[in-house]
């Protein structure tokens, strides 16, 4: 592959990880997926978040950023094949729609929680939408033009598993952006 951009500091996000694996959001996630529902909930830790409830994102800025640089380097390429891992209601693949202009491309979204993708659909219903784990993705070696995820690796226990995943999809010269924002600061 021709690049993969982190921004996130890998350390932490092994400590997250780590004290994450009996609760927090990594269970969140997991409990929500399994009740088959977007509602975020895990008793130990207090977390309680709908994630189909939109709200002020501070991080938009960077994600069109985002979004302009995976156009620029899909340009040239014929009809791209573009998938957002933990897509979320497809905000990010909407940015990347607008990026890209009229140019045709194959837009893709996974997540987790299949809640979240009856939003991803009606937010964007040419793009094809499937449930499914970062660590054991439903596609092809070597099948996409770009990979992106935002805000996902701070989120699973084995974040190294969820890279190879990503970078397992990705066709030879392909971009891919792992970004995890920081919330606060809007990036």
């Amino acid at each position: 592959f021709r690049r993969v951009l982190f921004r996130s500091d890998i350390s932490s996000m092994a400590e997250e990880s780590t004290s994450d694996s009996q609760g927090g959001y990594s269970a969140a996630y997991r409990n929500a997926a399994a009740a088959g529902t977007a509602i975020l909930s895990d008793s130990r830790s207090g977390i309680k978040i709908d994630h189909t409830m939109s709200y002020n994102d501070p991080t938009i800025p960077l994600r069109k950023r985002i979004a302009a640089r995976i156009a620029k380097s899909v340009q040239d390429i014929e009809n791209p094949k573009c998938i957002d891992v933990a897509c979320s209601m497809a905000g990010d693949l909407g940015h990347l729609k607008e990026a890209l202009g009229g140019k045709p491309a194959q837009l893709f979204g996974i997540d987790l929680l299949e809640a979240q993708l009856v939003k991803a659909r009606e937010n964007l219903p040419e793009a094809k939408f499937t449930q499914g784990d970062v660590l054991a993705l439903p596609y092809g070696d070597a099948e996409f033009d770009s990979v992106q995820t935002s805000r996902l690796l701070v989120h699973i226990p084995d974040f190294r598993k969820a890279i190879d995943e990503m970078i397992r999809i990705m066709k030879p010269g392909a971009i891919g952006v792992f970004s995890e924002g920081e919330m606060d600061q809007g990036m």
